[in-house]
């Protein structure tokens, strides 16, 4: 990865720096709030999470951190839970949102150890998700081998939260001929299978957000987030998100047991996701993104958005 040139670390740093200040001053005026709440943004890889922690940064009161961003994350890894509970204590944030992507396993851990926490799950078609992963990485088979072959080391995330049923699917799946968009769809079932596995449908400190519903009607969507932490919504949360014109890529032929793996495992997100929104089934296809019948709805955005990690 090309090293970033110091204005452009100041570019990215200046804002933090700004609004922890401004955090700081709020202390000092008005005395220091209680301990800071954690939201944990979690989903798989190129389903869009970032989009979510952009919108939350708009917040003042919100101070956010993705993936290799200290004090909280060591490369893509939280730190040891201590370690971040020792931060939050120092905090003059309300609210921290962290994005530990690689740990989505651990939702309930993260939930449990840490008081008053919330998690929001994003997911995406997988097909859009499945071609970003592929444009950005090309280690996709090899992460199925190890898992299909068992030789992956004990910190291989992508071993978290598999059970050996999972482990014994994953090896049927795999083969020597298995294309990038092929195990980029095993991954992709695995770690949104987790929302499942993890009983995460039940718990009311999980709110399952559609990212392509998020960017087509960001008002309604980005106000649900904001309600679902209990914070009020910025002023600038919707300029968060940008639209584009920009053409859906084809998708290449999957096998039809990948391919039905998928299928089967979006439209079950997407049922539980319309329960949550109350919504009747006519109103949510699988592919469109819904209009929300209770909130004034912002223009259409181009249904092949730019990709948010």
């Amino acid at each position: 990865m090309p090293r970033l040139s110091l204005k452009r670390r100041l570019q990215r740093k200046l804002p933090r720096v700004l609004k922890s200040a401004r955090q700081w001053i709020h202390v000092l005026a008005n005395g220091r709030r209680p301990g800071a709440r954690l939201v944990f943004v979690v989903g798989a890889q190129r389903s869009g999470t970032r989009l979510p922690l952009e919108i939350l940064d708009e917040s003042p009161e919100i101070s956010t951190f993705s993936e290799g961003t200290d004090p909280y994350f060591e490369r893509v890894l939280l730190r040891p839970l201590e370690q971040i509970e020792d931060q939050v204590r120092r905090s003059p944030a309300s609210v921290i949102a962290l994005k530990p992507i690689c740990e989505t396993h651990r939702t309930n851990e993260l939930l449990e150890r840490f008081p008053r926490s919330k998690a929001i799950w994003i997911f995406r078609h997988f097909e859009d998700t499945v071609n970003s992963a592929t444009v950005k990485w090309t280690s996709g088979r090899a992460a199925v081998r190890r898992l299909a072959t068992r030789e992956f080391k004990p910190s291989d995330w992508r071993a978290g939260g598999l059970t050996d049923e999972k482990l014994r699917l994953v090896a049927r799946l795999y083969h020597e001929g298995m294309s990038e968009h092929e195990a980029n769809a095993v991954l992709w079932y695995l770690r949104n299978d987790l929302f499942f596995a993890l009983d995460a449908a039940q718990r009311d400190d999980v709110l399952l957000v559609r990212y392509e519903d998020l960017l087509k009607e960001p008002r309604a969507h980005a106000a649900r987030i904001f309600d679902f932490i209990g914070v009020p919504v910025p002023a600038g949360a919707f300029g968060a998100i940008r639209g584009g014109e920009r053409p859906r890529r084809p998708f290449p032929a999957i096998s039809a047991d990948v391919r039905r793996l998928c299928e089967d495992l979006h439209q079950r997100l997407i049922e539980h996701y319309r329960s949550e929104l109350n919504l009747p089934a006519s109103a949510l296809s699988a592919r469109n993104p819904v209009r929300s019948p209770a909130t004034p709805l912002g223009a259409g955005i181009s249904p092949e958005p730019p990709n948010h990690r």
